[in-house]
């Protein structure tokens, strides 16, 4: 039989799987590339060419956002083929793992980085200029770095920032509107949360009802 293999139209790789190769552009590549289809007999077909209204970028990013939604859809299921760095532990139960050379390892790290930045700031912010204000800067890195290896072990390293920075947001805001209503009412913290749950509760059972 001749059996083709699928190739990188981007770099001289091959895959015997056609998925393996769309792995490839979408991880590698970030889509930007397409599938080539080798023949034994020597004859190279582009998986896509033939269809109508064919455009390779269009099509390199359509894959790359549908192998995204999956990736996030499985990121909680072990069964799924998980392509994270090789620090992950999870590698050490998947046998699927892409091996990077150093620099796509390095292009990968500040793509990613790039992306998290900006919520990243506003949670390095947070920490150091409102929520650990007298706490020791060493033991606030701590606390900063330790976010971010969690967030890059993530399927979503930007979520994963996301959600901190709401909930130590949330955390300082609430406390501080919470200390103010203690103090006006000269009652303690805990008192003053159960009196504002109360209110609230009572307010929004007055308004849907």
């Amino acid at each position: 039989m001749n059996k083709p293999s699928y190739g990188c139209s981007k770099c001289s790789k091959t895959f015997r799987r056609r998925w393996n190769a769309q792995r490839h552009i979408d991880t590698i590549h970030m889509g930007l590339s397409n599938i080539d289809v080798k023949y034994k007999s020597g004859k190279t077909v582009n998986a896509l060419e033939n269809q109508s209204g064919f455009n390779p970028s269009f099509a390199s990013a359509t894959k790359s956002m549908e192998f995204k939604n999956l990736h996030q859809k499985n990121a909680n299921d072990f069964s799924f083929k998980s392509f994270r760095n090789s620090g992950s532990p999870l590698n050490k139960l998947n046998r699927s793992v892409i091996h990077m050379d150093e620099g796509e390892k390095e292009d990968l790290l500040y793509n990613t980085l790039e992306k998290m930045a900006i919520p990243f700031e506003k949670l390095e912010k947070l920490f150091f200029e409102k929520l650990y204000l007298l706490t020791p800067c060493d033991d606030v890195g701590k606390k900063i770095s330790a976010i971010i290896l969690a967030a890059l072990e993530s399927p979503d390293p930007v979520k994963v920032i996301r959600d901190n920075l709401t909930r130590y947001s949330r955390q300082y805001h609430g406390n501080k509107m919470i200390a103010y209503v203690a103090t006006s009412g000269k009652i303690n913290t805990f008192d003053a949360t159960e009196y504002l749950k109360n209110k609230l509760a009572d307010t929004y059972s007055k308004i849907n009802h």
